[in-house]
């Protein structure tokens, strides 16, 4: 069961990180760019 729900877990958490990572990076680049 832990071996099935740790990579579940991992990507459960790392959708959202990914989407602040990358909208962090568009509001970086547009502050950068005005």
């Amino acid at each position: 069961m832990a071996s099935f729900k740790s990579p579940l877990l991992k990507v459960i958490f790392k959708a959202p990180n990914k989407a602040t990572y990358s909208g962090t990076t568009i509001s970086l680049s547009k502050r950068i760019c005005t």
